[in-house]
């Protein structure tokens, strides 16, 4: 754990965080357990204060610090939530103002809250701002405060501020505490030329995903966009919004096809070396050399074979039905062949089409 300095510099840099006791649960599972409640708190106090996105605003109360944006998207995290869709508008009047909105989604895509906030610039520290800084902050004030409105209990019970250190007045543009920052040095807007922070760009390739039903196929958003930014030769500090959108595009039309392919064959595609994620330790230890996200695939293309429809067939379906079939076939994932696991989900399958077929008869 990182070694505490004094409270506006506390990350130790020769540390790095251990974060394999750091577990996800659902919202449920957690407000039904209060020692899973306090873990969860104590891991984000952890997190947050090696990240040095604590600040405390008063030198006189230094016990009850604010938490940025990054350390929010953290806590809910722990409990299976993420940022959701998020917008702004330009309110016409004789100031310029951007009202804004932002959504908490569970693991499910249910949005669990929703907020709105704005940013004008009457506001002292916005005066000479440029339009997307201001509607920028608008957003990130709403989705902080979404977040503060769906868990702010968990940054109290860590000894944070439930208020994000965003949604404090004016203190982005504060040189006295702008220098609290990590890295505070001035830097030139990445910003500039799309119009567009990483956190808006990434809600909109979030609710793409979502929009083409298959966000859950991919393991790592952020691996997905680099993936699409590469195969489109694009660097984020010199794009336009226009050609990151189509690069983002361009990869949903190119995975749509791969699994398109992986169900009509019934077969793991064979994919382009860069389009491959990179197995994980975990995988490479097993003996099918498959990862999950593969092996749905197939499972996918044996259920459409053999004309078997369950209840859903979203890949968090396919998922609940491969471990329903390895743990009717007494199967380790991790220790395996492939032929072992295919066999086993084609025995479960048959099983499952010989139940369905029963139960009709008997309808009948």
């Amino acid at each position: 754990m990182a070694e505490k300095k004094d409270n506006n510099s506390i990350k130790d840099e020769g540390t790095k965080l251990d974060m394999k006791d750091f577990q996800t649960h659902s919202m449920k599972e957690t407000m039904g357990n209060m020692k899973l409640l306090e873990a969860k708190a104590n891991q984000l106090r952890e997190f947050a204060l090696h990240y040095n996105l604590a600040k405390s605003l008063n030198k006189d109360r230094p016990e009850s610090p604010h938490i940025m944006i990054e350390a929010w998207q953290f806590a809910g995290w722990l409990m299976q939530l993420r940022g959701g869709e998020s917008g702004y508008e330009r309110i016409e009047g004789a100031v310029e103002a951007y009202s804004s909105w932002a959504e908490i989604v569970d693991a499910d895509g249910n949005v669990v809250m929703r907020a709105e906030s704005m940013c004008d610039r009457g506001e002292s520290n916005w005066k000479s701002s440029n339009s997307y800084v201001l509607a920028s902050m608008a957003v990130t004030r709403a989705q902080g405060k979404a977040w503060r409105m769906s868990i702010g209990f968990l940054p109290l019970m860590s000894g944070f501020s439930a208020t994000p250190w965003e949604e404090m007045a004016s203190l982005e543009r504060d040189d006295q505490y702008t220098s609290q920052r990590p890295n505070a040095t001035k830097v030139a807007d990445p910003t500039a030329l799309h119009g567009m922070t990483s956190d808006q760009f990434g809600n909109w390739v979030v609710t793409e995903l979502n929009r083409n039903k298959f966000l859950d196929q991919v393991q790592n958003v952020n691996e997905f966009v680099k993936r699409a930014m590469e195969t489109a030769s694009l660097k984020w500090e010199t794009a336009q919004k226009a050609q990151l959108e189509k690069a983002i595009t361009d990869e949903i039309t190119r995975t749509k096809a791969i699994l398109a392919e992986a169900g009509a064959t019934a077969t793991t595609p064979a994919t382009k070396a860069e389009e491959k994620p990179a197995k994980t330790e975990e995988a490479a230890e097993t003996e099918h050399g498959m990862d999950m996200d593969q092996f749905g695939l197939w499972t996918q293309g044996l259920m459409d074979n053999v004309g078997l429809k369950i209840n859903d067939m979203s890949p968090k379906g396919i998922s609940e039905f491969v471990k329903l079939g390895l743990k009717h076939g007494k199967i380790d994932w991790f220790k395996s062949t492939e032929e072992e696991l295919k066999a086993g989900i084609r025995e479960y399958a048959e099983k499952v089409v010989a139940y369905a077929k029963e139960e009709g008869a008997e309808a009948k």
